[in-house]
């Protein structure tokens, strides 16, 4: 068996596979194009026109510099085109089918929301008066309301217009192509590649201006347009992450989980005599808890164990963490039990997992029970245990017994805090605006050479802006910078506003150019 096919996911091997998993897609998608014709079909709401309104409706009726029928052809046509373009490289025919799925579920999505709100709010166009009175001779009834003499067709048309269709397509479809190749160029992958930028704004430039044509044109009010725009590149986005990962995730489908993809290639891999072994199943058990997908989990834990292959103890520590996280205590209890029964040696992280499984379950004084096997067996606690224990308790409110616990536990051989336990502990006291007590903690840290992350920098100095202690949040930003961490944006922004409102300009100033130097500093490696 050549391994690339097992890779490879073309249109004659999935093709019909995926379509058929989608079929009740494609059959919504036949219901909105039904309801947009419908839409188009009936009339709009005549709203009241009256001479003075007129004042503004009188520009001139003109054709559309980008007609109608070139919008499919341009929003979504083209847009699949490079779809099959990827699909050519790739072989790939989940993503050819789930960016098609994706494009022309946006348009239509959009263009059903669009024509409604034409239909319901009854907008006249710029160019209302020529298509309502073409001979230029306005009249009116006794109420003051236009009696046009226009053809039908066209008097119709001319209360559609908010918000724009042009506008509204536009976006949905060059809108979704932008995030679609923003993601497989791997535009956000921090590199400063600015051509990749170039490259995905440029489907939103077309837009824009297929936007600005609408009321050159005098088809449209700028408002028609800036919304029907913004309608569309919200729905594009919608349906997007309905099928992709975020265009910033570098690892694409992997973090998507696509577990049909997954059930297929394991099916493939077994049809084609490769019999999974444990780490397969170690694999798939692992990614499926990782997605909350625990049934799933179980279901590959008995087939691996139907196929007489015996489970490591990472596959039980999995299992053990995934039904403690999912509140299944007694199934995570039964699998520990298994372990120990499986004639493994008592090992840190499986009863790491199963003192975790108490936690959830806010059963603390059995996950003490648990540390004292630990401590019976000579496996432990260490750092990582203890971490686990006081984000329980903390999350439960039980601030006062987290930190006896620290300081109980932090002194014991092994069992010494790391940089995450010290954060841990850090945030508590800031979020109860204990600052005094953070700030012992920190030093208590440092004393150890333990440097502290970005994250608990910002921590530390957002509460103390928030106490107004503005000179020790200079002191800590400083330190920050001397240390080679570069500080987020919101927290310079948040420090900045401080400083600012207490008319220390000067100090601003200073951090602002020792900050905008790291920036320029080119990062190591």
């Amino acid at each position: 068996m050549n391994e690339i096919g097992i890779c490879k996911h073309t249109i004659k091997s999935h093709g019909r596979k995926v379509a058929r998993f989608h079929l009740h897609d494609w059959l919504i998608l036949l219901l909105l194009v039904a309801l947009d014709v419908g839409l188009n079909i009936i009339p709009p709401f005549y709203r009241f026109v009256s001479k003075d309104m007129l004042t503004d409706l009188k520009y001139p009726f003109k054709d559309n510099t980008i007609p109608v029928w070139s919008v499919p052809i341009y929003a979504v046509l083209l847009p699949i085109v490079i779809f099959i373009v990827f699909y050519i490289v790739k072989r790939d025919v989940y993503d050819l089918h789930h960016s098609i799925l994706g494009i022309l579920f946006a348009v239509l999505i959009t263009g059903v929301l669009t024509d409604s709100i034409k239909n319901a709010t009854g907008r006249p166009r710029p160019n209302f008066f020529w298509r309502c009175f073409p001979d230029g001779i306005d009249k009116y009834d006794s109420l003051g309301n236009v009696i046009c003499s226009g053809q039908y067709s066209v008097i119709k048309e001319g209360y559609k217009s908010f918000p724009s269709g042009h506008s509204s397509w536009s976006f949905a479809g060059l809108g979704f192509l932008s995030l679609y190749l923003s993601g497989k160029i791997k535009a956000f992958d921090g590199r400063g590649h600015v051509a990749k930028l170039g490259l995905v704004f440029l489907p939103l430039l077309v837009a824009s201006l297929v936007a600005i044509s609408r009321v050159d044109d005098y088809w449209h009010h700028w408002q028609d347009v800036f919304i029907g725009g913004l309608l569309g590149l919200i729905v594009a986005t919608f349906c997007y992450l309905q099928l992709f990962p975020p265009p910033y995730v570098l690892e694409g489908w992997g973090l998507e989980r696509n577990f049909l993809r997954l059930d297929e290639v394991f099916r493939e891999m077994k049809a084609d005599g490769f019999e999974p072994d444990v780490i397969t199943y170690g694999i798939i058990i692992s990614a499926y808890c990782k997605d909350r997908k625990y049934d799933e989990a179980l279901k590959n834990f008995h087939q691996m164990e139907a196929s007489n292959i015996k489970p490591t103890p990472h596959i039980f520590s999995t299992l053990i963490n995934g039904m403690g996280a999912d509140k299944r205590l007694s199934e995570a209890f039964k699998f520990f039990e298994l372990y120990k029964k499986s004639g493994f040696p008592p090992e840190l992280p499986t009863f790491n997992a199963l003192m975790g499984a108490f936690c959830w379950s806010q059963q603390m004084e059995d996950a003490y029970k648990v540390i004292d096997d630990m401590r019976k067996f000579g496996v432990g606690p260490n750092s990582r245990t203890l971490d686990i224990i006081l984000y329980h308790l903390i999350k439960a409110g039980r601030t006062k017994e987290a930190y006896s616990v620290f300081v109980k536990m932090g002194g014991e051989k092994g069992c010494e805090p790391s940089v995450s336990t010290y954060e841990i502990i850090v945030r508590m006291f800031c979020n109860e605006d204990r600052i005094d007590m953070a700030i012992m903690i920190w030093n208590q840290m440092r004393e150890k050479g333990i440097l502290p992350g970005m994250h608990m920098f910002s921590t530390l100095i957002n509460s103390l802006c928030n106490e107004g202690n503005l000179d020790d949040a200079c002191k800590y930003f400083v330190e920050m910078l001397d240390m080679g961490i570069r500080a987020p944006a919101q927290l310079f922004s948040n420090l900045k506003q401080a400083l600012l409102d207490e008319g220390k300009e000067d100090v601003v100033i200073r951090l602002g150019l020792k900050l905008e130097k790291l920036r320029k500093t080119p990062l190591v490696g």
